[in-house]
């Protein structure tokens, strides 16, 4: 998805883009969909959450990507999302987390990071979400 094409959907509230073959998100490529609170992002084929790939969904309190290609989780790739309370990233591939991934994510109470290919994890990628139950 590339930058800017979103930009005359800015009354939308819940964006369901489930079960395409999506495989990039360009940085900041949702800046203007600042009213949506729910994204479902299950069953594409992305492989990378890039820096700031998520900017601009201020209200987004659910985000779905469950059922990707994902192996690597950048640095602030989830830049903005301070009221994001719930994230599924199941069954993915996931191998690498940046430090300061989750940085911000200050409301999230359920993160769901099962079925992936981590070997690894560090206290400090997950030390900040003290709202974790």
């Amino acid at each position: 998805l590339t930058y800017g094409i979103f930009n005359d959907l800015t009354n939308l509230n819940n964006f369901y883009i489930e079960s395409n073959l999506i495989k990039h998100l360009d940085k900041s490529v949702f800046q203007n969909l600042t009213k949506i609170d729910y994204l479902d992002f299950d069953n594409q084929k992305l492989e990378v959450i890039n820096s700031f790939s998520f900017y601009g969904l201020e209200n987004l309190k659910v985000l779905k990507m469950s059922n990707n290609m994902i192996s690597t989780i950048k640095t602030q790739s989830f830049y903005g999302l301070k009221k994001l309370e719930l994230m599924t990233l199941v069954n993915n591939k996931i191998k690498i987390i940046e430090i300061n991934s989750f940085e911000g994510l200050d409301v999230l109470d359920y993160l769901d990071i099962s079925q992936n290919l981590l070997t690894v994890i560090k206290p400090k990628d997950f030390g900040h979400l003290t709202k974790l139950q």
